[in-house]
């Protein structure tokens, strides 16, 4: 077993470390002409070279907004985020409104409706020659948020059609001394479908899990949801050292209760990256080694509990793919056939249980035909196979007896 952890280990490192590009950021105020508002963001993404303004790295990148905590602005709060996840092809979205802690107090409902708006925007800039986005973007998006962020990531989801998937940590649903009294369990949380994390850290006595991130994950409607708890840990555990507003931050836990953390900050961080990073690859990648190392480690690790109802099974990409017809058979013994409707090139991956890929091959093959697979050099047990073409996936369970 202690064989089997640290091979699983090597292999998330392996997954994490594949793709590394230089770090770009830009300054842009957007403008929502629907409520005449403005949204100064900070936008960290994937670049050909590290700094401001710089051009956006080859290729298209899926978006991830974040909303950040109450009094938590500063994006350089959460930089631990940005550094680890824009630089593996993500381009991640920071708006700064509802920094105020006195007068005008933050709208929690005005907060979540900039990330949708921010959403939206983002993906359509693909398409707008005057973006700097323009042609970088794929149709991929992701909401995130730390506190009052995390609740305004959920108002989000509801908002907007077009997020993929939400991931949220320490989200905080309780209305502060403070703030825009929203319900955001009975009005927004109880539509989400899209798959969801929610996240809690042990000893968070500013958002207590029980009352926030589990009642979040119990309300959502997904059919592919989490709710994980880091062991140990707290709220603003959740943010990075630098910055000023880190400090507010902790005065006010500091002032909710008598925190015993049992990890450091630098664990924490780890620790969420070590989940938000192959959820993101597999959610808006459609990587399905991350999927299926995401699901191991959630259900595995001693670093977390998790609670989950995943009845689309993450680690199994539910694309249909109309040119594969089948997959047989299956179990399968000493080989397995794939009946091909159109021809095109195919790309076959064939994973373990631990996300290892054990059979790698493309091909061209003839409209109306059958490949076959020698299956003989695979151990008894289940599989998954990845069958790519043009860019559509489909996955299935494959049991070798």
């Amino acid at each position: 077993m202690k064989k089997h952890l640290i091979l699983f280990f090597l292999f998330v490192l392996n997954v994490h470390v594949f793709a590394q590009y230089q770090l770009g950021h830009r300054t842009i105020t957007f403008n929502d002409p629907a409520r005449s508002r403005d949204i100064p963001t900070e936008i960290y993404y994937p670049a050909t070279t590290a700094g401001d303004n710089v051009p956006v790295a080859n290729g298209t990148f899926p978006v991830i907004v974040v909303g950040h905590g109450f009094v938590m602005a500063t994006p350089a709060l959460y930089q631990y985020l940005w550094d680890s996840i824009a630089t593996k092809g993500f381009i991640m979205a920071f708006p700064t409104n509802e920094s105020s802690s006195v007068f005008p107090p933050p709208n929690h409902l005005n907060f979540g409706t900039d990330l949708a708006f921010l959403v939206d925007t983002l993906l359509g800039s693909n398409t707008v020659s005057s973006s700097f986005l323009f042609g970088k973007v794929t149709n991929k998006a992701a909401l995130m948020g730390h506190s009052m962020g995390g609740k305004a990531a959920w108002i989000a989801a509801h908002i907007t059609t077009k997020a993929t998937t939400i991931f949220t940590i320490g989200a905080a649903i309780s209305n502060p001394p403070i703030g825009t009294a929203v319900d955001v369990l009975g009005e927004y949380a109880k539509n989400i479908t899209i798959p969801a994390v929610s996240m809690g850290a042990e000893f968070d006595c500013v958002a207590p899990p029980a009352d926030n991130q589990k009642l979040l994950y119990d309300t959502c409607a997904a059919s592919c949801k989490y709710y994980i708890l880091i062991k140990g840990g707290g709220h603003c555990y959740f943010a990075s050292q630098a910055g000023s507003g880190l400090t507010k931050c902790e005065t006010g836990e500091n002032s909710s209760c008598t925190a015993n953390f049992t990890i450091t900050r630098a664990q924490q961080n780890e620790y969420t990256l070590k989940f938000v990073i192959p959820w993101l690859n597999y959610q808006l990648k459609n990587n399905v080694a991350d999927g299926v190392a995401f699901k191991t480690l959630a259900t595995t690790s001693n670093l977390v509990t998790t609670v989950t109802n995943c009845t689309s099974n993450v680690g199994v990409n539910q694309y249909q793919s109309t040119n594969v017809i089948d997959v047989f058979p299956n179990p399968a013994t000493e080989s397995i056939n794939l009946f091909v409707e159109n021809g095109n090139r195919i790309d076959v991956n064939i994973f373990n249980l631990i996300g290892s890929k054990t059979y790698s091959n493309s091909f061209y093959s003839a409209s109306n035909s059958t490949y076959t697979i020698n299956s003989e050099f695979l151990n008894k047990g289940v599989y998954f196979i990845e069958i790519n073409i043009d860019g559509n996936k489909l996955t299935k369970k494959l049991i070798i007896k």
